[in-house]
């Protein structure tokens, strides 16, 4: 009765251990946070080759794909653009199918990406003040409002020393 139900426990452990990421590491997309300082900032995520997942304004919290590589561009009127890279890290959930031979787990994890973690998974970016070409110094205050046809229109005012 003990052998039993102790070689019970150990396929059973076997057989969660040997669960593809896809089903222990937490599927094939996962959650990525971009905030930004000042928030409101626009933001486009990429792939690598270029085709967009996500536009929006910060704060986002933006659910990806894990088979990919991303490129985030943050922008605001009067900053300069920020772009920052989401790569991926392997999930150490594969180590499970590799040390207790779940090739066909190995297999579904490698098609749908599940084999990778997407880093950072929180992103903040802290934007710079834009400056003038020509190396002038120029303090301008960015005034946004929705205008007649709710799309945000910016108007920049130059502020004065006294």
């Amino acid at each position: 009765m003990k052998k039993s139900l102790l070689l019970g426990v150990f396929v059973l452990s076997v057989l969660l251990i040997s669960s593809c990421a896809y089903l222990v590491g937490g599927g094939d997309k996962q959650d990525v946070m971009v905030n930004s300082s000042p928030e409101g900032a626009s933001i486009v995520i990429t792939t690598t080759g270029g085709v967009e997942m996500f536009s929006g304004t910060t704060p986002a919290s933006v659910t990806l794909k894990r088979k990919y590589k991303y490129n985030v561009a943050v922008n605001l009127d009067g900053y300069k653009e920020n772009t920052v890279m989401i790569d991926q890290t392997l999930n150490m959930m594969v180590l499970g199918n590799i040390l207790c031979g779940g090739i066909p787990g190995g297999v579904v994890d490698a098609l749908t990406g599940a084999m990778w973690t997407l880093e950072p998974e929180q992103i903040v970016v802290t934007l710079e003040m834009a400056a003038l070409e020509g190396g002038s110094e120029e303090l301008y205050a960015v005034v946004s409002y929705l205008g007649t046809d709710n799309q945000r229109q910016s108007v920049p005012i130059l502020l004065e020393k006294e």
